[in-house]
């Protein structure tokens, strides 16, 4: 382990676990197949079944119900989707046993050695159609018809009940029974858990490198808040923006106050002072807006003279999509849900908000970047609590110098 592997974190990442659709899905669920399916009547059989009984995915919100026992938010019927409809099978091994499909064969072939498992649906539902027929009398005809006419019974199976969560897991499904494999499965690699925690990991490298550094110009801005104003505002937040691919500093807080002062100033005529006190009276004028603010202007900036139609405005940033913004402070509710409307990246605060925070630093579970049905999340980080960190202190000193 080199050195820097050894240094001690100094940043902690804000999450407030909300169960994910996967989350409520079973290992393992009871479906009915068609066993020996033949080969020239599988097409028919596989289009009448995709009308019949859909294999639905586990996103489908409106197959949710509550469990009668526990109250707790369940699906209806067991979600087939991550699951292939037919597979093959060699006859020669057990039909108890699940595997993989084997090589596609040629169109047209006849191998006798080979025959076709078709999946139907879960047991639960299949039962209930034909248990209670006046609810769903269709379903259960259709289905009763397309067994008849191609002379099918209905056999159980124990099928994976979700998807696979990792590479591993995977490949330990496709070696059960002897190395012949489970039912064929459906695997992203980009939506595997697995997956999501290499791409979510942030290096000892990068916080030292990168959230120090900019989390030091954040407390640089908030200083000059104090050293020009000498007054009780903002209660020590410095904001600033940044492009985490060229690790520029697009936007900040202090900046954007001073262009609004100057732009103020030349329009009305006032002393720079008065309207200073003008948009310190502002309460939308909070360095976390000042410093979205200022991306604004930088892309009204693109489009002046050239109108939204154009290449160089088309082309260019929208709002602050893929950006980084580093707080002194963590930012309270209505700023936090201001962050989400902008498609902020990650957030990145020193002390926490112990009056109106907005992302949980304090603990509690108001969490705006976590709560479910907005239609943009980012990640929200805060520096650890440590007298022995400089960068605590200093960002800890504002609010003193503030309050």
């Amino acid at each position: 382990m080199n050195s820097s592997d050894e240094r001690l974190r100094l940043f902690q990442e804000i999450i407030h676990h909300q169960p994910s659709p996967i989350d409520l899905l079973p290992d393992q669920v009871e479906a009915y197949i068609f066993n020996n399916v033949p080969p020239k009547q599988c097409g028919k059989v596989l289009k009448d079944l995709g009308y019949i009984l859909p294999l639905i995915k586990y996103d489908n919100k409106e197959m949710t119900a509550v469990d009668e026992f526990t109250g707790e938010k369940r699906y209806k019927w067991a979600l087939l989707g991550h699951l292939r409809r037919v597979r093959r099978v060699k006859k020669c091994i057990d039909a108890s046993a699940v595997t993989s499909p084997p090589k596609k064969k040629q169109k047209g072939s006849n191998d006798s050695s080979i025959e076709l498992q078709v999946l139907v649906g879960s047991v639960e539902h299949v039962d209930a159609i034909f248990a209670e027929p006046s609810v769903d009398p269709e379903t259960r005809d259709k289905l009763q018809n397309l067994m008849n006419a191609n002379e099918l019974k209905l056999e159980k199976r124990m099928l994976p009940g979700r998807l696979a969560k990792s590479q591993e897991e995977l490949h330990e499904w496709n070696s059960r029974y002897d190395g012949q494999g489970w039912w064929p499965t459906l695997f992203f690699e980009k939506q595997s858990s697995e997956f999501k925690e290499k791409e979510m990991e942030i290096s000892i490298e990068e916080e030292y490198s990168i959230f120090k550094t900019f989390l030091q110009a954040a407390i640089q801005d908030a200083k000059q808040y104090h050293s020009l104003l000498k007054q009780n505002v903002y209660k020590g937040c410095g904001a600033i923006v940044v492009d985490p691919e060229s690790n520029r500093i697009v936007s900040s807080s202090f900046d954007e106050f001073n262009a609004k002062v100057q732009e103020e100033v030349n329009r009305t005529g006032k002393s720079i002072e008065y309207v200073q006190n003008l948009l310190l009276g502002n309460p939308l004028n909070t360095p976390v807006m000042l410093a979205i603010q200022g991306v604004s202007r930088i892309e009204r900036n693109a489009a002046s003279g050239l109108g939204m139609d154009s290449n160089l405005f088309k082309n260019g940033q929208y709002l602050c999509t893929g950006y980084d913004v580093y707080l002194t402070k963590e930012p309270g509710v209505f700023e936090s849900m201001s962050l989400v409307h902008s498609r902020v990246r990650r957030v990145i605060f020193g002390v926490s908000n112990m009056e109106d925070g907005g992302l949980g630093g304090t603990g509690n579970t108001t969490s705006v970047h976590c709560l479910p049905g907005t239609n943009h999340r980012y990640r929200a980080f805060r520096l650890l609590e440590s007298d022995n960190s400089d960068l605590w202190n200093k960002c800890k000193k504002l609010c003193t110098l503030f309050y």
